[in-house]
């Protein structure tokens, strides 16, 4: 069975303290004082909190290297600690004993519990005992009392047999009453071993597989040992000790859930939200800044979080649930009865802003704005003033940055997906950019960059052979990514004082020792909007507010000076669509202007107003395959330039936008990729408003183009088609469709004359 999501609750937020300078923060040990975590800076810091103060980084001493600490665990009473590290001589295990006050190891070099061909991926105490879970398979535990036991049968390694397919090994749990061990394998199985006698007792397939290598999944025994919470899933499963039957939790998490925590509540996390649950009922969500990497519980006071980007938050678990409210007396108002009710059944709370390490609850704080009602007899004056609409810049087919994942651009020509490391997350405090924003096609703004590692993978459609897949190495600072027919481009911030450039990789180039091409931008110039094609690179820069557009190579073409804010570019083969904001403005509604160029004649086809539907916003741009210049409003309506003008009489002159598609339930769950022969194809997605996620194949759904004149649909069908035809033949006779439709035309073409000869020698035979 499932338990019902709590939709329409706020979401908290919590403040982040920074803590270890880059790489996941593991909380490790919690004392009465403070907290002791390791990061992939290789340190071990200790943060002690002082009565309505911020807490404060005590010490920190060095463990190993940075980027060799791969996992860490600290014993219950915080004496002992256990490392994963990397070394020249290959993987290890390490443990020695700890002084958690002032950090202080009795022996100075840590003794050597086990080696192995891949990293460690999960360590946990449990007493004595170390479990470790590493990546080459292995699922062992090691004893620190196994030779001062004095008992022969007591080994200090004990391995688990997971099996030879298992892959590598993603997690393990303890159970509270020191009876069994659960492990996550990578072929997708869960597994349960009796600790004393090593036998199996349970093997079921639960997950999908994952390469060794993969996230962790953070499994947790309920405190009594009756219950065993498993992520890998956006819904939470729990499955009973003994028949290992699963209950799903859904709601809160929109992402697969990788850590769990069980202690006065269930505490899971994903990449995208923190929720905390008394099963069946979620409790609280809270959708951090940065992406959570593990989770710790303080007793029943609170919940330490680290994150991936190096630093930890804190959050108070909420009051418990309020006794419903009495029935209203008979005659008493029904507007506060229902106030009441709802005030008192809101099943969230905000996230308790960490002051110290004292436990406050949940929400006290916060305040949650009252929605305002609209009395329909009011007079205007007494009407509250419309809500102010604001256009926000976007990149068209990226997703917002807030994950590790993302695509910095889906259309017709491909995908450009970008995968971060721990150490470089979008969320981290360690942001070099100023804040400012761009809007993707969720609505959600985002517009920073990073430092640290990561990959942009090049997926080109129209490209056959090693060349259609292509893995690039995302530069210092990404900001934009573009992909257009063979070539993509990005943008890199500026970083000490440097100035920022744009690089244009090619599937083809023409000399094999080079394939990429770095353009560096003047000082003090920074790049708001990022579009390529197959011959330039475009880029419109702030603060002068500049359209520079160079070739593929590096040299300039044109640089103009717009006189608004940009939004948004598209570019098609020689064209290129630059959509600004009217400079001045100050409207509830925003008010657009755009500007269509052909880049080799270096001549302005056409410029005008970009008309939306009433309080909506632009949300998608782009050219169809037939050159047809696109826009798609918040509310679904999808219109077209008409660049001919003349026959069919729909538009009074070249330039004029119409509405040729009403997306349905205002594409609210559909993702625009590309249109082609009278139709938009786009990307279903499973929550109205959500973005595709990177990772798995996204059907593609057909919106036909649609004049919206009334009457008989046969009428409208057959004027659209005259309105495509036009475009069609101006786009051949003005030299602006794509190579690519050209050279179907052209086949089309040969094809039928071929097709004619053919029948002619038929008939003189």
């Amino acid at each position: 069975m499932a338990s019902d999501g709590c939709a329409g609750t706020p979401e908290a937020t919590m403040e982040h303290f920074p803590l270890h300078v880059e790489g996941f923060c593991e909380p490790l040990h919690l004392t009465s004082d403070g907290l002791l975590s390791a990061g992939a800076d290789g340190k071990l810091v200790k943060v002690v909190a002082k009565p309505e103060a911020p807490p404060e980084r005590a010490w920190a001493h060095r463990l190993c290297e940075r980027d060799v600490l791969g996992a860490a665990a600290i014993s219950g009473d915080g004496t002992w600690l256990a490392t994963g590290q990397e070394t020249d001589a290959g993987f290890g295990v390490w443990v020695c004993a700890l002084d958690p006050q002032t950090g202080h190891r009795p022996v100075a070099i840590p003794r050597l519990a086990a080696r192995f061909t891949l990293p460690a991926r999960h360590l946990a105490w449990r007493g004595p005992l170390l479990g470790i879970a590493t990546d080459d398979g292995r699922l062992c535990v090691w004893d620190r009392e196994a030779d001062s036991s004095g008992d022969s049968r007591r080994p200090r390694r004990r391995d688990f047999p997971v099996g030879n397919n298992s892959g590598g090994v993603r997690g393990l749990a303890f159970d509270p009453r020191g009876e069994l061990l659960a492990g996550a394998l990578s072929n997708g199985a869960l597994v349960v071993f009796g600790l004393q006698d090593g036998k199996e007792r349970h093997r079921s397939q639960l997950w999908p597989k994952a390469v060794p290598g993969s996230e962790r999944l953070v499994m947790a025994w309920r405190p009594d040992g009756e219950e065993l919470a498993l992520p890998g899933e956006p819904a939470v499963r729990v499955a009973s000790r003994g028949d290992y039957s699963t209950t799903s939790l859904e709601g809160g998490h929109r992402l697969p859930v990788a850590v769990a925590a069980w202690g006065q509540l269930l505490a899971t996390a994903s990449e995208d939200a923190v929720c905390l649950w008394q099963p069946p009922q979620l409790m609280l969500t809270c959708r951090p800044k940065q992406q959570p990497y593990s989770l710790s519980w303080a007793g029943e006071s609170f919940l330490v979080i680290g994150m991936a980007a190096g630093s930890w938050a804190r959050l108070a678990p909420p009051p418990p649930p309020e006794a419903p409210p009495a029935q209203a007396a008979p005659g008493a108002d029904a507007g506060e009865t229902e106030h009441a009710s709802a005030g008192a059944n809101a099943p969230e709370a905000d996230a308790a802003k960490p002051s110290g390490f004292s436990a406050g609850t949940a929400g006290a704080d916060s305040t949650e704005a009252a929605a305002a009602v609209v009395d329909p007899t009011a007079s205007e004056a007494e009407k509250p003033p419309p809500t102010a609409v604001k256009q926000q810049p976007f990149q068209p087919g990226a997703t917002s940055k807030e994950l590790r994942r993302f695509y910095l651009a889906w259309n017709d020509h491909g995908t450009l997906k970008c995968s971060l490391s721990s150490s470089a997350a979008p969320g981290s405090d360690e942001k070099i950019r100023r804040n400012s924003s761009s809007r993707s096609v969720g609505g959600r703004s985002d517009h920073s960059s990073w430092s640290g590692t990561g990959r942009v993978v090049v997926d080109y459609s129209r490209e056959r052979g090693p060349t259609s897949v292509r893995e690039l190495r995302a530069p210092e600072g990404l900001v934009h990514g573009s992909i257009g027919p063979g070539v993509c481009a990005l943008s890199a911030a500026g970083q000490c004082r440097r100035p920022e450039s744009l690089v244009v990789h090619m599937a083809n180039p023409w000399s094999r020792d080079r394939t990429s091409f770095k353009h560096i931008l003047p000082v003090g110039e920074t790049v708001e909007a990022l579009v390529v094609s197959r011959h330039f690179v475009a880029a419109f820069t702030s603060p002068l507010r500049y359209l520079r557009v160079h070739t593929l190579t590096g040299v300039p073409l044109s640089v103009l000076s717009l006189s608004g804010d940009v939004v948004c570019m598209a570019a098609s083969d020689d064209l290129l669509l630059c959509v600004t904001s009217a400079p001045g403005h100050q409207g509830p509604e925003p008010y657009l202007e755009y500007d269509l160029f052909g880049v080799s004649a270096k001549e302005r086809l056409a410029t005008g107003g970009l008309p939306l539907s009433p309080a909506s916003t632009l949300r998608w741009i782009g050219f169809s395959a037939e050159a047809l210049p696109l826009a798609l409003d918040s509310a679904g309506v999808l219109r077209a330039l008409a660049l001919s003008g003349g026959t069919p009489l729909l538009a009074p002159a070249a330039g004029q936008w119409l509405p040729v598609a009403d997306l349905p339930e205002g594409g609210a769950r559909l993702w625009p990729v590309r249109a082609e022969r009278g139709a938009l194809h786009c990307a279903e997605l499973q929550k109205a408003g959500g973005e595709p996620r990177v990772g798995p194949l996204h059907k593609l759904q057909e919106v036909r183009f649609s004049l919206p004149l009334g009457g008989e649909e046969l009428v409208a069908e057959k004027v659209l088609q005259g309105l495509l035809s036009e475009h069609l033949k101006f786009a051949i006779e003005s030299g602006i469709l794509p190579s690519r439709a050209r050279q179907a035309r052209t086949n089309k073409r040969k094809q039928g004359l071929a097709d004619d000869q053919s029948a002619l020698r038929v008939r003189a035979y």
